[in-house]
């Protein structure tokens, strides 16, 4: 349900941790505190999800107060891969995968021996978006944890993959579960608006070329990157991703950053710039 304007159709209090809502009246809700700092608000909508109602609050918060402390000077490069899924230009490797349950797995069978529109199979289906509600809750917080370190660097380089097209490759299912599983996407799109990242185009060679400027074709097979010209070699995915920091240099942080949405479990953040939502 869309709630248009703050104080018509929807009005928050404070003091009470509770919202009014148009032809429903006040309720009494939780999370309030993640709303005290934002300068302005803006619409609203009471969604329903499986595991309760929620209110997503688009509101407007000061870029001072979104902005994380730079620990580290230097500049850091990120590599999504397959097999590894980020590879930092440091030699670092992180995982992002997030499995499913037992209780997952299990709901899952059970769906699959009630039978259908019966009241078990309903009860089971409920439970299941329940499921599959944490797990995904569990992706974004996995992401929010990556991009926090990320962005500690001075500047941050990745390219922007086509995840889409890794689920498949020559007829073959090539990064099924392993992406399915991972919060790839996440990261890729958080980090797409931050304001010392750089995002390279698809169509830089980043694995092929090598230090020397030689370009070299090189199997997706091949996990270490050998050049014939000068002897080159190191571990594939490290390659790439100090290749990212030497090929991004040309690109400034922020010129490919853009708006974006997304809603999380009591309110939207929209990014954009001059001011952040």
């Amino acid at each position: 349900i869309n709630l248009q304007q703050r104080g018509v159709t929807y009005d928050i209090n404070f003091n009470n941790n509770s919202i009014r809502v148009q032809k429903l009246g006040w309720l009494r809700v939780r999370g309030m505190n993640q709303l005290k700092n934002a300068v302005e608000f803006a619409n609203a909508k009471l969604i329903k999800k499986a595991s309760g109602y929620y209110l997503a609050v688009t509101c407007y918060y000061s870029p001072d107060d979104l902005n994380v402390s730079v620990k580290h000077s230097e500049s850091i490069g990120v590599d999504f891969g397959v097999s590894t899924h980020i590879t930092l230009s440091n030699e670092e490797q992180w995982s992002s995968s997030v499995k499913e349950s037992e209780r997952l797995k299990r709901l899952q069978r059970k769906l699959q021996r009630s039978v259908k529109h019966s009241n078990n199979w309903y009860k089971t289906r409920v439970l299941l978006r329940c499921e599959y509600e944490k797990l995904t809750n569990k992706k974004k917080e996995q992401a929010n944890k990556l991009v926090h370190k990320l962005l500690q660097y001075e500047s941050v380089f990745f390219q922007d993959e086509l995840l889409k097209s890794w689920r498949k490759q020559d007829g073959f299912v090539r990064a099924g579960k392993r992406l399915q599983h991972s919060s790839l996407g996440l990261v890729k799109a958080k980090l797409k608006v931050a304001r010392n990242a750089v995002m390279l185009p698809s169509s830089v060679a980043t694995t092929q070329t090598c230090v020397c400027g030689k370009k070299n074709k090189h199997l997706l097979n091949q996990r270490t990157y050998y050049c014939e010209h000068c002897d080159y070699s190191m571990d594939r995915d490290v390659h790439a991703a100090q290749n990212m920091i030497r090929l991004g240099q040309k690109y400034s942080p922020g010129e490919s950053g853009g708006a974006l949405v997304e809603e999380m479990s009591d309110k939207t953040i929209v990014l954009q710039s001059p001011m952040k939502q």
